[in-house]
């Protein structure tokens, strides 16, 4: 069987590594794995580097045509689209030269209403795949969409273990209580409001670490300024070494999250969570089982001193989110339901 997958974006990211992993697993059941996505893109490089077959290709309408001899010439039988651009020509071709089209939807941003959902969403489109529960919901109610699945991206537990103490790395003392996060250093990943949360712990001595790269690092670093034992770390990888150098995972998004991998690494490692009530964090933040739900920087704040206070506490939300994780979240899960809307759809 051949499905076709359809990717505009240039970067590396959630999305694209799960499109990867997906074509890696399905190519080890038998299937035959396309991509169709621009040549300067990360997942083209990492694709052609995988051995899959790939085609350079621009979504811009006048290319409508040749998307279609792809679908024709490779005997595509289904097409998985991914970013708006691509998704709106991968329905459009799947329609014209008759093969299925299923759309993934990443994110768990608010869609356009009206029309615009309705077209993207279910006349070019048999099935509708979100990350997130949330979306999927708030989805179906205004495309009309009947087949909308919600399937989050899981993680390889086994490969998120460590063999040696991370700490030494940060030169973390082994006592110390560490609170942190790790996200793409964005306006909307809320690390401005765990910093105001730390303000308001100073009193206790807390290291904060703040694991990432990106545009708000300046802004945030001099925020940071006036504040006891916060340590930026840059990129990191392989990116849970970090948060297995944590006590308490932070992740105060305030919006655009579907259920975050980095929350999934964090459980899996058995830290206890404390996330805003955006997307699909409460899926793995499970309020008062795994973790706590906080709605502002006070309450993060009263949160961060209970946890610091109760290490007890850590552990047993700790050991929870474990159990969540290989109960739901692994990426085992993920492959099976997708391998089961494939076969639905086909």
């Amino acid at each position: 069987m051949t499905i076709l997958h359809t990717e505009a974006s240039l970067g590396w990211g959630g999305q694209e590594i799960r499109i990867f992993e997906e074509c890696c697993s399905f190519r080890d059941e038998g299937y035959r794995m396309l991509l169709a996505a621009p040549a300067e893109s990360q997942i083209y490089a990492r694709m052609n580097e995988a051995g899959f077959e790939v085609f350079s290709f621009s979504f811009e309408w006048r290319n409508l045509w040749n998307l279609g001899y792809i679908i024709r010439s490779q005997g595509v039988k289904l097409i998985n689209t991914h970013s708006s651009k691509d998704s709106w020509m991968g329905g459009v071709a799947a329609r014209l030269f008759g093969c299925r089209v299923i759309r993934t939807r990443h994110l768990s941003t608010d869609v356009r209403k009206g029309l615009n959902s309705i077209l993207l969403y279910r006349y070019f489109a048999d099935a509708l795949i979100t990350t997130c529960q949330v979306t999927a919901d708030a989805l179906q109610k205004q495309s009309g969409q009947k087949r909308c699945f919600s399937i989050p991206t899981g993680i390889k537990p086994e490969k998120v273990q460590l063999h040696y103490d991370a700490r030494e790395k940060f030169g973390i003392q082994p006592t110390a209580f560490v609170v942190g996060t790790l996200c793409v250093l964005r306006s909307w990943k809320g690390v401005q409001n765990l910093l105001l949360a730390a303000a308001l712990c100073q009193d206790l001595p807390i290291t904060w670490l703040i694991v990432g790269e990106g545009s708000m690092r300046p802004l945030l670093e001099i925020q940071a300024q006036n504040l006891k034992n916060v340590i930026f770390t840059g990129h990191i990888e392989p990116p849970y070494e970090a948060i297995a150098a944590m006590d308490l995972f932070a992740l105060l998004s305030t919006s655009n999250e579907g259920v975050s991998q980095a929350t999934l690494q964090a459980a899996t490692l058995g830290k206890p969570l404390l996330t805003s009530n955006i997307g699909g964090l409460p899926e793995v933040c499970l309020d008062g089982i795994t973790g706590f739900i906080t709605h502002s920087p006070e309450e993060t704040a009263h949160y961060v001193k209970r946890f610091y206070n109760d290490r007890e506490l850590c552990k047993t939300m700790g050991l929870a989110g474990q159990d969540l994780v290989n109960k739901n979240f692994t990426f085992t899960q993920t492959f099976n339901k997708m391998k089961e809307i494939y076969e639905q759809i086909l």
